[in-house]
Formats: structure tokens, sequence, C-alpha cells
């Protein structure tokens, strides 16, 4: 019986590490698959927009404005997310985050 607890424990010992290990992995696979989406492409797209009025296509702009096409001004962007300003229905300015993987197409309305 003391055989199994003192197997056992070495088991936990032996595995204790993985989890640190599945973290680093996931994220190298989340990085592949944007690579092989074109995310990064369009990530790097919406970098060069910051400060800018643009027009975003989007699914999610149904829910934000009730529409798919959102006026907005791009203020900061990363790998994965959009910061952006817009008119909401009730004539306020709201500050929202949107995944770049809902947006479809942009369009710029100014230029510099």
């Amino acid at each position: 019986m003391e055989a199994i607890g003192l197997l056992a424990l070495v088991l936990i010992l032996c595995y204790s590490g993985y989890p640190g290990r599945v973290r680093k992995l996931e994220k190298k696979v989340k990085q592949l698959e944007l690579q092989q989406k074109g995310e990064s492409a369009m990530s790097k797209l919406m970098e060069e927009l910051v400060g800018r009025h643009c027009r975003i296509t989007s699914d999610e702009g149904v829910v934000l404005v009730g529409k798919t096409d959102i006026d907005c001004m791009v203020l900061d962007c990363d790998g994965e997310w959009v910061k952006i300003r817009y008119t909401d229905r009730k004539k306020r300015e709201t500050v929202r985050l949107m995944r770049i993987e809902n947006i479809s197409g942009v369009e710029l309305l100014e230029e510099i």
C-alpha cells in the first residue's frame, strides 16, 4: 500500500510542471493560427490607422450601433484588439474594444 502511495507522489511531482508548458504551447498555437488566417496582416493595417477616422464593417457592429458599418476613430490597436470611439444611436460618444478577427472591412474616411 505504501508503494502505491509513493508511486502516486512521484507521478504528481513529475507532472506538476505541465500546466506552464501547456500554456506556452497554447500561446504558440494561437500565434500560428493568427498567421495562417491572415489576422496578423489585418492587425498591422489597423495599427497604421491609429488616430484616423474610418468606417469599419463588422457583424459585431450590429450589436454596437445597429448596423454593420461603424464610423469611428481608431484610438489604439494591438495584435488581437482594436480600441475605437464612435457615436451611438443616442448621440453619445462611446469607446469600445473590438476583436480584429471580427472586422471584415475598413474604409478610410479622411486623407492626411
